[in-house]
């Protein structure tokens, strides 16, 4: 059996649906997370409001949390968990 799958980032969703607010980004994306923050266009970080995200690389848990400030988000909070994984909240 053979699946097409048609992949967008989130910018292009965004143009396509005429999103004008993001209030919460939730991301549980399996090692994509960097695929799916840089696909965000500069403008479009200006719609989103607050990130809730997975990270399952716990040396991404600082460059995530800096990339997220670099975009405007002034509280971000990244915290390890038990499970091995770390999860980061960022609001504007």
């Amino acid at each position: 059996m053979q699946i097409k799958c048609k992949f967008d980032t989130l910018s292009g969703v965004i143009s396509q649906e005429n999103i004008r607010t993001i209030d919460l980004l939730k991301l549980d994306a399996e090692l994509a997370d960097w695929e799916i923050l840089r696909g965000v266009k500069v403008d479009d970080w200006r719609r989103i409001r607050q990130v809730a995200m997975e990270i399952h690389v716990q040396s991404d848990l600082g460059p995530v949390s800096k990339f997220l400030s670099q975009r405007g988000f002034s509280d971000v909070t990244g915290k390890q968990l038990q499970i091995g994984t770390s999860c980061v909240w960022a609001k504007k």
